[in-house]
């Protein structure tokens, strides 16, 4: 991935679950045309990756849970997303954290299946340990600013900055994420040595999700 990129999170909102889902990610991957300077993928819930990813050409990440085959019921492995369209996994979120082990486990499976790892960190701490483990990309995301109103960029630059001296120092591209909402978030987030921007409600949850997402392309101009 040699573009900037623009990752946005379905999460569980009702705007961006079943038919709204592949209704919004139409609309994205509409919009993205447009914006080919960039690298626009989308995290969906493991139900509607198969639907999404025959219904666009948007590459589709989704998560999984550490295990192999076998006794887990209601366990998602990787090996069932990366058959129903999967690109990637977004991986230890901070509203799915896994330990350091688990963690490891995802990367190495899905660089098996040939699939990208996006590994979230919460802190500089955590993001020390991550990058140890070479997942293709890694996101620092304050936990207590997501879903708020002031991004991370704006209430956290040295973060941003910190995060970016440690990952590149394994040659690893760096995304931030929490409480992006606008344009000037992307760009100060490019600004401060991060190569794209991880965002959710701000456009899963915007009354103009057009608007929004437009918006916030303009931010890697």
């Amino acid at each position: 991935m040699g573009k900037k990129i623009f990752i946005i999170n379905f999460k569980n909102y009702r705007g961006g679950v079943g038919s709204r889902a592949v209704k919004l990610a139409m609309l994205i991957e509409e919009i993205a045309l447009e914006h080919k300077n960039v690298e626009t993928l989308i995290v969906a819930e493991p139900p509607d990756v198969f639907r999404i990813s025959h219904s666009t050409k948007l590459k589709v990440l989704s998560v999984a849970d550490p295990v192999d085959f076998g006794r887990h019921t209601g366990a998602v492995i990787a090996e069932d997303l990366k058959d129903n369209g999967a690109y990637g996994l977004l991986i230890n979120h901070s509203e799915d954290k896994i330990n350091l082990a688990g963690i490891k486990f995802l990367i190495i499976k899905a660089r098996s299946l040939g699939m990208k790892s996006i590994v979230c960190a919460e802190n500089l701490e955590k993001l020390k340990k991550i990058v140890k483990l070479k997942p293709d990309i890694v996101a620092v995301e304050p936990r207590e600013l997501i879903g708020g109103n002031v991004s991370v960029s704006t209430a956290k630059p040295s973060l941003i900055k910190k995060a970016y001296e440690i990952s590149s120092k394994y040659k690893i591209p760096l995304l931030c994420g929490a409480g992006v909402k606008t344009k000037e978030d992307v760009k100060k987030a490019l600004e401060l040595g991060a190569v794209g921007v991880l965002v959710a409600s701000g456009i899963v949850k915007a009354k103009n999700k057009k608007k929004a997402i437009e918006n916030m392309l303009e931010g890697f101009i």
